[in-house]
């Protein structure tokens, strides 16, 4: 598996370049997955799932149509790519990481 780092300013094209890699790679046949760095909580206070997340370090949210996972603390990106199985990985954000090249 290949990672890719797309980093740069807010507002300065990031995640419409991270969108078109993806489309252009899966249109060449490639299984692509996107990584984002957020600077907020991303569970929604006084659902289920975050009443879980005080409780145990793992909690995973399935439908028919998709699978969230929320492993609890900070992770490294290394530890994170173990559950991703795709050939390309994008990453947007993570700028002071070192263990992949970025497109700035």
């Amino acid at each position: 598996m290949k990672a890719v780092g797309v980093i740069g300013y807010k507002k300065s094209g990031k995640t419409t370049l991270v969108i078109r890699l993806s489309q252009e790679l899966s249109r060449m046949g490639y299984r692509v997955a996107i990584l984002k760095h957020v600077s907020r909580d991303i569970d929604f206070p006084d659902t289920d799932t975050s009443k879980y997340r005080s409780y145990v370090p793992f909690v995973s949210a399935i439908s028919s149509l998709e699978t969230e996972i929320i492993l609890k603390g900070e992770k490294r990106i290394e530890d994170i790519l173990t559950y991703v199985d795709c050939d390309i990985v994008l990453i947007e954000g993570f700028k002071k990481e070192k263990t992949f090249p970025k497109i700035v």
